[in-house]
């Protein structure tokens, strides 16, 4: 079998030359600021790497492919506790800090190896594939603040030039050792500036062609450790070329004396895959490929190991101070058959006490310095795993899980559509399930979880299959197989057309990587039907591939026999391997599924195209010498960094692999035809003119990026989102996402929060219509907005003009005592912006009244940096979690936050008092005039309200009853009535509120979304009323009661929370409490909500109130006090505010369930909710 292969690749040029007719220069790096979109859950999204306690073992550091480390407290709430079904909130108590480096596409910024420093203010070191320029860049924190202490390396700095695989201080913390996959090891000296001593050259330099290319053929693995004396050990290979296996012993290394050198006399086979020291680096564990673990006593002066042999060869290693116990991440074995496994050994009796199969590989374990407490991955959700040696020795079950949110996508499926459809409004996902017991294979056709429908923009259970299209299209006579001929490089899989060979597709793993399964990563595509409602079920034209570096599409061609496929067009955007691929029904739409969790949409091709078109989704044309944009598809790689017709292609450039030689062209001709011949796996630089001036340089690749994105949490919260900033989300949704800026090697990247754009880039009116439109730009002049032109621009110029926040006092894991906590932190304020709110919170405390400014410095032409200070009131808690917000007046916000411990809580001041304002309306003046539209009476609105009064009054016993209470009922709920009642319970209470006061508003009755492009809440009074607009039914203001109505709550320097259970029917549309509900949640209003956006609140004789009441009346009178959870009073007949939560999320589902769909209530915000442990009812 012949075939030809281009596999030449090209990269970007670092800098562009000065183009014709006066241009500047401009440089475009590949680094440079564009936005890289990040999912932010409260744990590891991808496989762990690697794990390090801090010194006293207080804390524990975790980071892997997600591209972040993970700061946890061990000793924060026991998960195992939390209700079946909730979200586990102790995560969120657990996670006490995210560090975050610079990322790009692809593996780059994925961490491999940490370390942390001894010392009173420890550093954490990270590593792994570098995205700033040389990949092997090492950026240490401060484990307190989490700022960056210094850059060891990167760019033309001396150090590595490949991914780092391997970190360790010394004892004392003054030296930091590093190891690259290339074989170089550096010391870097603390008191020198950090300057590296080499301790090893690259492997090339040290064992020649031979032996280097059999060494770079085995597992990529380069331990370290770090030993007494402030030496290190590093693996060396001994034996000839040649000599199978190869053997390897361990260097012991002083970096003041490079080279005096010492060798361990113990050989390693095939290869040194784990080492580990002690704290006090007396004792060093070692293994190797043929599955033999050492542990080496380095005070004997013959140090002859202790040894024994395991099933397979450990990845990871730790070992106990006394060199007695050995704590190991072993192999899966025997293809498959035994699973990974974390186990401990007694090294003296050479015994295992203790195995646990693992659905994952257990690429990290850890020891605390006095070896009392293990940690160790490999959990399917990429949970971290801690718990005291000795309670796991003994058999005690697993109760520190930390993390546990990666949900890897198994397979997708778009529903059928009806008949006149022609855009596809659901898709289903299935997650993928986890090995059985280590033996059965996972089940290639996982069952589906959940479906997403894309135009109600809500999560519902999936349908039955029946009512889904067939994911992969329609093979017709096409078939897809592994080639039997597999060159070095690439993998080849084999087409055939009734039975013929019909073409093949080589994928290069360098740029594209390996096919995923057959059956889920393959779609056919067919011809779109006249009707445009579904694809014709005949020959497909083309066949859409997804592997682990993104999805390619090929054109068939029955004639090609062993010749290869043509690329018609490249997709690129997830950041793991894809999974699953589904076609929609009428052939317009791909989606993909991959294991970062993240479901993309596609646009599909209807057949081949120019290549210019193909590739850049653009259409030139020369005129004057110059290469003019004559045709933009609004979903192309060009059109997202905003491109339109008329824009002229000023220059590009392309520079190859080895940054060797560069390709550029301005000339109109040389432009078009550079582009069309553009390899598919080359990144290049644009200078683009637009009525006659430069726009700012950028890179792109000849791929297509996704009209949109979904990601579904475990809890039902949900975000879905297009790659220029415009979402829809769920209650908690906004937290899920946001945008990573990169801003150079020598300053840490900025993250920013979704939900601190949510005035400008919250639009579910816009991203209900995207598949409809086709685009984005065409969804928006549906919408009759005008950001369509400036979209490509907006989210950019959005990030820039945030302001940062950052909490200078207290710092992480500080204690508090007292009834006060003094707060400092800094606004950065970019030119052009000014702040209009600053606020600071304790636990959802605000502050009384404004900080006060006691620094301030401006920079010309830069940020103004202003720093603020409160004093905050504490609430009786043993842990807080501190924030500072600050917004803008074009709705920008930020928030920085940081939890600290009190060492005792902070003592009342009086007797903590509850605040009830309720309101409940199931007679509506106009129901007879508008019950066509849905306003229809209700039966258990006012009843409800008034069993929660009762309740609260009576069970209430911590708050001595209701100190305010008012109900309203039906005539008396207006607009005015609300506000009238609610300015005099703030002005009454205002004087003389605490931090442990509560007020509770309470909500039952009719809700609906406001108008306007972000959907306000409007709960709709007794006399509600409404008119068409814009072909929307809308009610009047006068008539409601919004976000404005509920406004003075913000001040008050007390708990809130805010109780909505609201029904809808007819064209009363579902409201979207993820948009809704977003006023309350910024100002620390904890809002809990009837059911999920788009589910009605369910009432029922049966039941005498509403699903929600019932269960929330049930949780107040004792059902919630499960005698555990986060709160501290649980279990002693006292019900806290956060035993009510989880009781509600767990159990109104399940009550539900029987009926026309189970309800989901949803609070927010989440990670409030750990924090608002106050005792709310005696039962």
């Amino acid at each position: 079998m012949r075939f030809v292969l281009n596999l030449h690749r090209l990269t970007l040029s670092v800098a562009i030359a000065a183009a014709a007719g006066g241009l500047s220069a401009a440089i475009v790096r590949e680094d440079a600021a564009e936005p890289v979109l990040r999912l932010d859950l409260p744990g590891h999204m991808a496989e762990v790497r690697a794990l390090a306690f801090f010194p006293g073992s207080s804390r524990l550091v975790s980071g892997g492919r997600d591209k972040v480390a993970i700061v946890w407290n061990p000793g924060g709430q026991p998960p195992e506790k939390a209700v079946p079904g909730t979200r586990d909130i102790g995560r969120r108590r657990s996670l006490e800090r995210v560090l975050r480096w610079q990322v790009a596409r692809g593996t780059r910024g994925a961490i491999q190896a940490l370390a942390v420093s001894a010392g009173k203010r420890p550093l954490v070191a990270v590593a792994g594939s570098g995205a700033m320029g040389s990949t092997g860049e090492i950026i240490l924190l401060d484990a307190k603040d989490g700022g960056l202490a210094a850059v060891l390396g990167g760019g033309e700095k001396p150090g590595h030039r490949n991914s780092v695989l391997a970190l360790a201080f010394s004892t004392d913390g003054e030296w930091l050792f590093s190891h690259d996959f290339d074989g170089a090891c550096y010391a870097w000296k603390r008191d020198a500036g950090w300057r590296p001593v080499e301790l090893a050259a690259r492997e090339s330099e040290r064992y020649g062609p031979a032996r280097t290319a059999a060494v770079q053929q085995l597992p990529r693995l380069r331990p370290l450790s770090a030993v007494g004396g402030g030496r290190a050990a590093v693996p060396l290979l001994v034996s000839p070329e040649g000599a199978s296996p190869p053997l390897w012993r361990l260097e012991v290394v002083d970096p003041g004396v490079p080279r005096q050198r010492s060798m361990l006399p113990t050989d390693h086979r095939g290869l040194v895959t784990a080492l580990g020291a002690c704290a006090d680096g007396r004792y060093l564990a070692s293994a190797d490929l043929g599955g033999v673990v050492h542990v080496h006593d380095l005070a004997d002066k013959d140090p002859k190991p202790v040894s024994f042999k395991i099933e397979s060869a450990a990845e990871s290693i730790a070992v106990s101070p006394d060199g007695g116990t050995v704590v190991l991440g072993v192999a899966a074995a025997g293809g498959g058959k035994t699973p990974p496994r974390f186990e401990v050994w007694d090294v003296k009796a050479g015994r295992r006490t203790c195995v646990r199969e693992m659905p994952a590989s257990v690429r990290a374990v850890a020891l605390s310095d006095d070896g009392t407490s293990v940690a160790w991955t490999g959990g399917w959700q990429h949970e971290v795993f801690v718990m005291p040696l000795r309670d796991l020795v003994a058999g005690q079950p697993v109760r520190g899980r930390m993390g546990g949110v990666g949900r890897r996508i198994g397979r997708i499926a778009f529903e059928k559509q009806e008949p006149g459809q022609t855009t596809p409004r659901r898709i289903a996902i299935a997650w993928e399930r986890p090995p059985g017991g280590g033996q059965e294979p996972r089940d290639p056709r996982p069952t589906f979880d959940a479906i997403f429908d894309i135009e109600k923009l809500g999560v519902a259970d999936p349908p039955a299959e029946e009512r889904l299209a067939p994911p992969a299209g329609f093979a017709a006579a096409w078939r897809i197989a592994r080639a039997s001929a597999q060159p070095a490089g690439v993998e080849v899989w084999q087409l055939t057309h009734e039975g013929k060979p019909a073409g093949l597709i080589p994928l290069d793993l360098g740029w594209q990587g390996r096919m995923g399964s057959v059956e889920r990563c393959v779609a056919w595509l067919t011809e779109i039907a006249a009707d445009g409602q579904r694809a014709n079920a005949g020959e497909p034209w083309g066949v859409a591939v997804g592997t682990d570096r993104g999805i390619f599409i090929y054109a068939l061609a029955a004639d090609r026999a062993n010749q290869p496929l043509s690329i018609v067009r490249r997709y690129r955007g997830h950041e793991d391997g894809v999974t699953a691929l589904a076609v929609s029904q009428e052939g317009r739409w791909l989606a993909s599924g991959s294991r970062d969790g993240i479901v993309m949409l596609w646009p599909l091709p209807t057949g081949r195209a120019a290549a210019l078109t193909e590739r850049f989704g653009v259409g030139l044309e020369v005129q004057n010498g110059r290469a003019v944009v004559v045709a933009v598809d609004e979903a192309g790689p060009l059109a997202g960094r905003g491109v339109a017709v008329g824009d002229v292609l000023a220059k590009v450039s392309v520079r190859d692999e080895d940054d060797a030689a560069r390709t550029e062209a301005a000339a109109g001709k040389a432009v078009v035809a550079a582009l069309e011949a553009a390899p598919w796996g080359s990144q290049w630089a644009f200078v683009v003119e637009r009525a006659g001036r430069a726009e700012e340089p950028f890179n792109r690749q000849p791929a297509w990026e996704n009209i949109a994105a979904v990601h579904l949490a475990d809890n039902r919260e949900w975000a879905f989102w297009s790659p220029r900033g415009y979402y829809a989300a769920s209650a908690n949704g906004d937290a899920l996402f946001g945008w990573l800026v990169n801003r150079g090697l020598e300053r840490l990247p900025r993250f920013h929060a979704a939900r601190h754009f949510r005035r400008t880039l919250e639009r579910p009116d816009v991203m209900s219509r995207l598949l409809a439109a086709g685009s984005l730009a065409e969804a928006l002049r549906q919408r009759k907005a005008d950001e369509s032109d400036a979209s490509a621009r907006l989210l950019p110029g959005l990030l820039a003009a945030a302001p940062e926040v950052r909490i200078l006092s207290p710092e992480a894991f500080e204690s508090a005592d007292g009834e006060s906590l003094l707060v400092r932190a800094t606004v950065e304020i970019p030119p052009g912006s000014d702040l209009s709110d600053v606020r600071a919170y304790a636990s959802g405390v605000v502050a009384r009244g404004a900080g006060k400014v006691v620094a301030e410095r401006a920079e010309a032409a830069g940020p103004t940096a202003r720093t603020y200070e409160w004093q905050l009131d504490l609430p009786a808690e043993n842990e807080h979690l501190v924030q500072v917000f600050a917004g803008t007046s074009a709705g920008v916000t930020d928030v920085e936050q940081t939890t600290i411990t009190c060492r005792q809580s902070p003592p009342r001041r009086r007797p903590p008092r509850l605040h009830l304002l309720a309101a409940g309306v199931d007679h509506y003046l106009h129901a007879e005039r508008f019950a066509g539209e849905g306003l229809t009476n209700l039966v258990y609105a006012t009843k409800d309200a008034a069993a929660v009064r009762d309740s609260l009054a009576a069970h209430a016993i911590p708050f001595q009853g209701l100190s305010t209470d008012v109900l309203l009922r039906n005539g008396e709920v207006t607009r005015a009535g609300w506000q009238k009642q609610l300015a005099g319970v703030v002005d009454t209470i205002a004087a003389d509120v605490t931090p442990d006061d509560l007020v509770v508003v309470f909500l039952a009755g009719h809700g609906m979304n406001a108008p306007g492009k972000q959907r306000g809440y409007a709960f709709l009074c007794h006399d509600a009323s409404f008119e068409e607009r814009g072909g929307e039914l809308l009610p009047g203001a006068s008539s409601t009661i919004g976000w404005e109505d509920l406004r003075p709550l913000a001040a008050l320097p007390c708990r809130k929370l805010a109780i909505i259970d609201t029904c809808h029917a007819g064209a009363l549309a579902p409201v979207k409490r993820g948009a809704t509900a977003r006023d309350l949640q910024e100002n620390m209003v904890l809002v809990l909500s009837a059911s999920a956006d788009d589910e009605s609140s369910q009432e029922s004789d049966a039941w005498g109130h509403g699903a929600f009441t019932k269960v929330l009346l049930e949780a107040l009178a004792g059902a919630a006090d499960v005698g555990g959870g986060a709160a501290a009073v649980g279990g002693d007949g006292t019900v806290s505010l956060d035993e009510v939560v989880a009781h509600v999320l767990a159990t109104v589902p399940k009550l539900t369930a029987a009926g026309l769909s189970a309800q989901h209530p949803t609070v927010a915000p989440d990670a409030l909710v750990p924090y608002v442990t106050l005792p709310l009812t005696k039962h």
